[in-house]
């Protein structure tokens, strides 16, 4: 079976975005138009999340890849919050050091930009305190929204693994399968 390339972005509003592929749903917000970028690539997504338009600057970079993969690269930007049902830490964990792990459907990682973290403090306590369900429990986009409600600057995005696909019956797959237990 193929993996597909396939990226869809739709505008949500203003400043949010959704990107999703096979394996990644990504939702976005910006103050500044382009100073979140996603771009695909060879084996999946790559986003940079700043406070400036543009490739270049203080950003934080996160790598999504298509084994379910993600890592994380904030040289001098906060770090992003790895996020599950049950806990929360921040990755990467040693500021400066890239790091990377499998994550599992349903968690999410939630990075800012230094400009967000500046004037959100009060939304990103309260975001930390009631963890994980505020991050989890909400949909990404009106999370997004209601912290950046009004806010003159800054960018986040919250990332989730989407679940596998289901084989469809009738599907290529099961035919093959159904063909090779014949001919056993």
């Amino acid at each position: 079976m193929t993996m597909s390339t396939q990226v869809w972005a739709g505008g949500l509003g203003r400043r949010e975005r959704l990107v999703r592929d096979r394996v990644w749903s990504v939702a976005t917000v910006a103050a500044r138009p382009g100073a979140v970028q996603v771009e695909r690539t060879e084996d999946g997504l790559r986003v940079g999340v700043g406070d400036e338009p543009g490739w270049g600057g203080r950003r934080t970079w996160v790598v999504l890849r298509r084994d379910g993969s993600v890592s994380v690269d904030a040289p001098s930007t906060p770090p992003a919050l790895l996020v599950s049902s049950t806990a929360a830490r921040t990755l990467p964990a040693v500021p400066g050091v890239p790091e990377r792990i499998g994550m599992d459907p349903g968690e999410r990682l939630l990075v800012l930009s230094s400009d967000a973290l500046d004037v959100l403090p009060e939304s990103v306590v309260s975001v930390l305190q009631s963890l994980p369900d505020r991050v989890t429990g909400k949909d990404p986009v009106d999370l997004l929204a209601e912290l950046f409600e009004g806010l003159p600057s800054g960018s986040g995005v919250i990332v989730t693994r989407r679940p596998a696909p289901v084989p469809v019956a009738g599907s290529d797959q099961e035919e093959a399968t159904w063909g090779s237990a014949q001919r056993s």
